[in-house]
């Protein structure tokens, strides 16, 4: 995929005739598969997006068992965000501020980055600090290890507190990066007649994403692995790219 139309125009050859100007595509048929190519990689970055924003209830909603523990002892249970870490309510106020504020922050550069250097830079260097993010909260100790081990640690370290904000900076700071690109590219290389379509794609996919994500929370047992799976979900978009 590369920042320039993936659709060639059509140049005049003569006797009312019109023939397409070779490009990097050639004929017809491998035109066809590179707008596909393109659809389907702005559609899976949209569809991570809405794990993003379905991020917070699985992790944060936490169960019954969690609310209180055998005989008023504080709640132990190694799966939940808030009994891992034990997270203050002032703690867990500012950590979730702090991602829509770099994604306001930081959504200037973004459009500016969009127009200055491309979709594919912007896709590939904001798709670097996304996955980062996500790599800081599976890495984030705890009273559990990443996939439930025991870790002995009762108190939030500082280490943790690092990388729990670090990582939901990150996140939201990849996505005010990339947050243009789907829709804006797909617009561009679409023709007219799949142009409306293509562009609802993306919002009809930020829906799934959301939806998959609550469906995740709930098959999985450890926010660790929850966040992990978010990271590896947006590996095959700069792949593709």
């Amino acid at each position: 995929m590369v920042d320039s139309p993936l659709l060639p125009s059509e140049q005049p050859s003569g006797a009312g005739s019109t023939q397409r100007s070779a490009g990097c595509c050639g004929g017809r048929r491998e035109l066809s598969a590179r707008f596909w190519l393109a659809a389907l990689t702005m559609t899976w970055a949209s569809f991570s997006f809405g794990m993003l924003f379905g991020s917070l209830s699985p992790v944060l909603g936490a169960p019954d068992a969690c609310i209180a523990g055998a005989d008023g002892a504080p709640p132990t249970c190694p799966g939940c965000f808030n009994c891992d870490l034990s997270l203050s309510t002032a703690t867990q106020s500012w950590w979730i501020l702090v991602g829509p504020l770099g994604t306001v922050a930081l959504g200037p550069v973004g459009g500016a980055g969009l127009d200055r250097w491309g979709h594919r830079t912007m896709l590939l260097v904001g798709g670097l600090v996304y996955v980062a993010g996500w790599a800081c909260f599976a890495l984030t100790p705890g009273a559990s290890g990443l996939w439930g081990r025991q870790r002995g640690a009762d108190d939030l370290r500082a280490d943790a507190l690092l990388l729990i904000f670090a990582g939901r900076m990150l996140t939201w700071s990849g996505f005010a990066f990339m947050a243009g690109v789907p829709g804006i590219y797909l617009a561009e290389v679409s023709p007219p007649r799949l142009r409306g379509a293509a562009g609802a794609s993306c919002a009809i996919a930020i829906m799934i994403g959301t939806l998959a994500e609550f469906g995740l929370g709930a098959v999985l047992l450890q926010w660790r692995q929850l966040y992990l799976a978010n990271g590896l979900a947006f590996l095959p978009v700069p792949l593709l790219a």
